[in-house]
């Protein structure tokens, strides 16, 4: 009999749950502050426990994004963790984290085992039992299945794939040196728009430092951006092409916003003649 292989060439398997698009809390915070979520879920080990110190968070969650500053990743966990998506604490001198509600969300392995990397704290998901805070809380968004019935993989599946930085997509993945004539999709689009344009939320001018996420000014900054997104750049039903382009000359501005007096204002003037 054949010796089964287990293959995590793709990385460690971990479910990601559409009642995300519509839950109130995961929405409530910064695009920025919810990359740093899923990247937390690719990070931490069975029992939903993470290293918490940003300069050691910064270079595991996002290796190749050299914006994601440990600087700018403490102040996404402050947002995260302010509403409780996660929660932090101290074990032996050294910071760690715990996705809320992880015990319900993720299944264990096929055998029943779970692999611990880093302390935990105790009772952070026993004082609210049977609640998945991940993700869930609001009426209608979806809870993990009481029965297994899909088949479980212990590599990481194709749909939850690097697809914001590689190109590839849910229907069997091309890399970047042949997807170079296809259009970019819109969910992917958000993303680098909106990593493009974080920088100047919350922006107190070129070299006068900014305000910090959750801020009130930041927060007001964001709201601006996601009606930019919705209304002008790539509001739905709109014609791919035309976005697209429309995208491409906002990133543009947004990099050139950043040697700006003042970024958000400089943005917005050229963005209203859209």
């Amino acid at each position: 009999m054949a010796e089964t292989v287990m293959d995590l060439t793709k990385g460690i398997y971990r479910r990601i749950y559409s009642g995300a698009l519509y839950g109130k809390r995961v929405n409530s915070v910064s695009a920025g502050a919810e990359l740093l979520l899923w990247r937390i879920h690719m990070v931490a080990d069975d029992l939903g426990n993470f290293p918490a110190d940003s300069d050691r968070l910064a270079p595991e969650a996002m290796p190749l994004r050299n914006t994601a500053t440990p600087k700018r990743i403490a102040g996404w966990l402050g947002e995260l963790a302010k509403v409780k998506l996660i929660t932090t604490y101290e074990s032996g001198g050294e910071q760690f984290g715990h996705v809320c509600g992880w015990m319900d969300m993720q299944p264990a392995n096929r055998n029943g085992r779970r692999i611990q990397k880093y302390p935990g704290a105790n009772g952070c998901d026993a004082g609210n039992p049977g609640e998945s805070k991940a993700i869930q809380g609001d009426p209608g968004e979806s809870r993990a299945p009481e029965t297994e019935t899909e088949t479980e993989s212990e590599t990481y599946p194709d749909t939850y794939s690097e697809t914001e930085t590689s190109g590839q997509n849910n229907s069997g993945g091309t890399s970047d040196s042949d997807s170079s004539d296809k259009p970019i999709a819109r969910p992917v689009a958000k993303l680098r728009f909106f990593e493009a344009v974080e920088p100047a939320l919350g922006s107190c001018g070129a070299g006068s430092g900014r305000h910090p996420a959750g801020s009130p000014q930041y927060t007001a900054d964001h709201t601006v951006v996601m009606q930019w997104w919705d209304e002008v750049i790539w509001p739905d039903g709109r014609d791919p092409p035309e976005c697209i382009e429309r995208f491409e000359q906002v990133v543009k501005l947004a990099h050139q916003a950043k040697t700006k007096r003042k970024p958000m204002a400089w943005l917005t003037a050229r963005i209203k003649t859209m």
